[in-house]
């Protein structure tokens, strides 16, 4: 070899660095937009905007993202872990699965509410079994 890099190796850089410009120019515009943003709405409401973080609360940004980032998931105690990890669409087939399956004093009373609610909920469900079936499809 002629101290040349191999072709895919450059192609692989060469993606790289132009996945990472992208990524670096489109984060600093909805940095900016949304900076941009909470200054407007806070001069239409007659409110400080974003200018506690940096110069002119351009650090706003980097806050929210550091917020979001170690921001804790409340958990009730006595919630299932799993169930409550899992997507809300996927929660909501498996509550609905459930429903299917108990008659309405079972759910009522697992559920700890009143025959009526639950007969509410049942009725919510099977309309909401519909819809998520619709959205699947066969």
């Amino acid at each position: 070899m002629s101290g040349r890099a191999p072709d895919w190796l450059v192609q692989i850089i060469s993606s790289l660095i132009n996945i990472v410009a992208l990524l670096g120019v489109f984060l600093t515009l909805f940095a900016l937009i949304s900076v941009l943003e909470r200054k407007i709405l806070g001069r239409m409401q007659n409110r400080y905007g974003p200018n506690r973080v940096g110069p002119f609360g351009l650090f706003q940004p980097v806050a929210d993202g550091i917020k979001m980032l170690i921001k804790e998931d409340i958990v009730p105690a006595r919630a299932d872990k799993i169930l409550n990890a899992l997507p809300d669409r996927y929660r909501r087939i498996l509550q609905l699965r459930f429903l299917e399956a108990c008659s309405i004093k079972e759910a009522a009373h697992t559920m700890q509410v009143t025959v009526a609610n639950a007969k509410v909920l049942q009725h919510r469900a099977l309309r909401m079994a519909a819809r998520v079936s619709l959205e699947m499809g066969p």
